[in-house]
This record gives structure tokens, C-alpha cells and sequence, in this order.
């Protein structure tokens, strides 16, 4: 009966231990040279190490205008998987862009299919 016990217990702790690293984030900090901005919550960013394109939507970021001249502008994502590599093929969600002004948000397209496509205009 000890023994059903203390596997049972092991059971839930080996269950609870796997369903943490499922649900777990982890906040990163990246420098980008470029960010776009799409239609609606979507930005695309051009970062810096690996002059990889990777874009962001669904979520409304909050925009930080606290770069000082001589440093890059950058992004703090949330990283819904293992590894921590910036890419499509994660589950990503950006939660804040840092900038130095609000020229640093460049226009992006934005395609609706039949009903329009186009380009934003640039902030001033």
C-alpha cells in the first residue's frame, strides 16, 4: 500500500513538473535595426544579429520611447517555447518596442485580399 502510494505521488509530481515547462515563458530582450508596422497589432522587425525578418501579430505592444541616440532600438518578446530562438515557427508574443522617436516605426504593407491592400504612412 506504501509503494501505491509513493508512486502515485511521484506521478503527480513527474505531471506537474511536465505540465510547468508546457505552459512556461520566458521574456527576451532583442536589438533591431527596423520595425515595421502592418495593419492592425502586426510589426515586423529586422533583427540586428541575425538580419532575420520575423513578424508579430495578434497583440497590441506596448511602444517605449526611452532609447537613448547612440543605442539600438530594441524589442522584449515573450517566448512561449524551449529554446528561445527568435523565429517564425514559434509561439511568440511582443510585448514592448523600445525606440528612440516615433520616425523609428517605419510604414509596412498590409494585404486584405479584394478588399484593398496597401501601404501606412509615415510618421512625422
Amino acid at each position: 500500500m506504501i509503494r501505491i502510494m509513493i508512486f502515485f505521488l511521484l506521478g503527480l509530481l513527474v505531471i506537474f513538473l511536465i505540465q510547468d515547462s508546457w505552459t512556461s515563458t520566458e521574456s527576451r530582450k532583442v536589438l533591431v535595426d527596423k520595425i515595421f508596422v502592418g495593419d492592425s497589432c502586426q510589426y515586423t522587425v529586422l533583427e540586428h544579429k541575425s538580419n532575420s525578418l520575423t513578424t508579430f501579430g495578434g497583440y497590441v505592444p506596448r511602444v517605449v520611447q526611452d532609447v537613448s541616440r547612440n543605442h539600438k532600438c530594441w524589442i522584449v518578446f515573450e517566448d512561449c517555447t524551449s529554446n528561445g530562438v527568435m523565429s517564425k515557427n514559434h509561439d511568440l508574443k511582443l510585448l514592448e518596442i523600445h525606440i528612440h522617436n516615433p520616425t523609428d516605426l517605419s510604414p509596412g504593407g498590409w494585404n486584405y485580399g479584394k478588399f484593398g491592400s496597401g501601404i501606412n504612412a509615415e510618421l512625422n
